[in-house]
Parts: C-alpha cells; sequence; structure tokens
C-alpha cells in the first residue's frame, strides 16, 4: 500500500487547467458585496503535484498554494499576502456533502455523473454539480481545492449554486480545458524577493480587519474561525486591488436547466 501511494504521488499530475465562471447576481446583492461582478470571467490553474498557480485577468493577482502555504499576490503594485493553507474540507460548515444521481452526460472525455446537494434546499440554496472520474492523477490537495463546493469521489467539472429570496443569485464554474504537460518549478517563482507581502504565520496571532467579520466569528468555533480570517484577510486585499470592469458585467443573464452559458 505504501508503495502504491508513493507510486501514484510520483506520477501526480502536472499540466494545466482552464475554467470559466459566471455570475448572476440582483442589484441588492451587488450592492451589499462591491467586489462581486456578474457575467462570465475565465482563468487558468498551473498545477504540479500538490503546487498550484491560479491566475486570473480579471482580478489581475496570482494565487499560489505551495508548501501548505497560499500566498496572494498582484505584479501591479508588488503586494500581496501569505497564510496558512486552509483545508476546505475540515470544518464541517464548509462541507456540502453530494448524492449522485442517475443523470449522465459527456464532459472532457469522460462520463460525468450529476450530484445533488440535499441539505441546503432548506436554508434556500440548491447547489450541484458533474463529477468525472480522477483519471488525470489529481494529488488529494487539489482534489479538495477543486471540489471545495461539493464533496464527491471524482472531479468537480462543472457545478453551479442558486440563491433564493430575498436576493436571488447564480454562480456557475465549469472546466474547459485540462491540458496536461510537464511544468518547471520556475513557474511558480513569480514573487520578487522586495515584494511587500504581508505574512500571517499563526491564525491565533492574526487580528480581525472588519469589525462585521469579527462579530461573526463569536458565534462559531475552532476551524470556522480560521475560515472567516482568511475570508477577512482576503477582502482587505481585494479592497484595495478591485476586479477589472468589463463590458458584460452591466448586462443580466439567464442560465438553462443544463448550466450552459
Amino acid at each position: 500500500m505504501c508503495m502504491t501511494f508513493a507510486l501514484v504521488n510520483a506520477n501526480a499530475f502536472e499540466g494545466v487547467i482552464k475554467y470559466r465562471t459566471f455570475r448572476n447576481a440582483s442589484e441588492e446583492l451587488l450592492a451589499l458585496q462591491p467586489l462581486t461582478i456578474n457575467g462570465e470571467n475565465t482563468f487558468t490553474m498551473v498545477i504540479k503535484g500538490d503546487k498550484m498557480m491560479m491566475n486570473d485577468d480579471r482580478k489581475g493577482t496570482l494565487s499560489i498554494l505551495s508548501d501548505g502555504i497560499m500566498t496572494e499576490y498582484c505584479p501591479e503594485d508588488n503586494t500581496g499576502y501569505s497564510c496558512p493553507w486552509i483545508d476546505p474540507t475540515s470544518s464541517a460548515l464548509m462541507q456540502f456533502p453530494g448524492t449522485a444521481t442517475d443523470q449522465t452526460r459527456e464532459m472532457l472525455g469522460e462520463t460525468a455523473t450529476k450530484y445533488v446537494c440535499e441539505k441546503n434546499a432548506n436554508v434556500g440554496m440548491e447547489i450541484n454539480g458533474w463529477i468525472i472520474p480522477n483519471s488525470f492523477g489529481f494529488s488529494d490537495q487539489v482534489m479538495k481545492t477543486l471540489n471545495s463546493m461539493i464533496n464527491a469521489p471524482g472531479i468537480l467539472a462543472k457545478w453551479t449554486m442558486n440563491i433564493g429570496a430575498p436576493y436571488p443569485s447564480s454562480f456557475v464554474s465549469e472546466i474547459i480545458e485540462i491540458t496536461p504537460r510537464e511544468v518547471a518549478d520556475s513557474e511558480f517563482d513569480v514573487i520578487p524577493t522586495n515584494a511587500k507581502i504581508e505574512v500571517v504565520k499563526n491564525w491565533d496571532k492574526y487580528k480581525f480587519h472588519d469589525s462585521q467579520t469579527k462579530a461573526a466569528a463569536k458565534f462559531v468555533k475552532g476551524e470556522m474561525k480560521n475560515v472567516l480570517k482568511m475570508g477577512d484577510l482576503t477582502n482587505s486585499f481585494l479592497k484595495s486591488h478591485p476586479i477589472k470592469p468589463s463590458k458584460v458585467d452591466a448586462v443580466s443573464y439567464d442560465i438553462d436547466e443544463d448550466w450552459d452559458f
């Protein structure tokens, strides 16, 4: 078993994933969340074993996960932050268990099975997704990141989250391409030594920046406090690095039952 585990990790996926995301939020929700944008967006994720780097042109930043550290870096002003990576499946409040259905479709050359998250229906949130087998050999850490919205065996190739009253919102994400290729370690060495990086080594010593987040933390325990702190840290960074506007932001869309764009 140990030899098999070592062999799998030695042959872990190297290459690039291209994503497309789509959001359609109400005007009220957009006003409450000024960093939220409507419309379509694409980004790429470079992977080598457990290492990941996401490049989002709309944000103008790079998100890098390496050796258990998550770093957000903006080349434009040479600033960013780094903090301990939080396993999105480590907190019960962050878990969205999916149940397989008998619906299938072809995606990325594989047979995808539709999964539904039934436990969210009672709070007006509907989360569904299409899962394909992990025939690409993604590592466990990569899988936890890719499947952070739905806990199900295989790769979450496409998912949608619909929220009802009082402020309707739809969010969709899908993998467009998975391209295996050799990835050099140097591709992750993109942060200069003179970059101004805020470093959080211990979440227990990190102070909330936002009073609303700090108040919300009084009602949660354990790992979820760290999730809130990371969200607070991210929001602080995004406020000084706003998402670039696009012509599609002001357009309203409908997403059909098949979740096509």
